[in-house]
């Protein structure tokens, strides 16, 4: 399971009943609602508010070398939308490397 409160850009899976897909969790995406996590939803294409009290356990780690295969195949869309979402929130985004 991840952290919320984690600083660093985490991927992995969603397995819920009837879903199973790559997600993203970027904590220095803007504007992010109390008591939910943003996930970027491979499935969907785009970045989804999700309770977190609800989401977490289902949220899988996934082994080294799936997380470099889906960073492979998916590294260009998440970048993309990441970018859409950031710029369409019209907030500042957190930028944990200068911290």
């Amino acid at each position: 399971m991840i952290d919320p409160n984690s600083m660093t850009i985490w991927w992995g899976k969603l397995d819920a009943p009837g879903l199973n897909t790559t997600v993203v969790y970027d904590p220095s995406l803007p504007g992010m609602p109390t008591g939910q996590i943003y996930l970027y939803n491979a499935v969907r294409n785009s970045i989804i508010p999700y309770d977190w009290n609800i989401v977490w356990r289902y949220l899988k780690y996934v082994d080294p070398t799936e997380l470099r295969l889906m960073q492979r195949a998916l590294g260009h869309k998440w970048r993309t939308v990441r970018k859409e979402f950031v710029k369409a929130s019209n907030r500042p985004v957190v930028n944990w490397d200068s911290k």
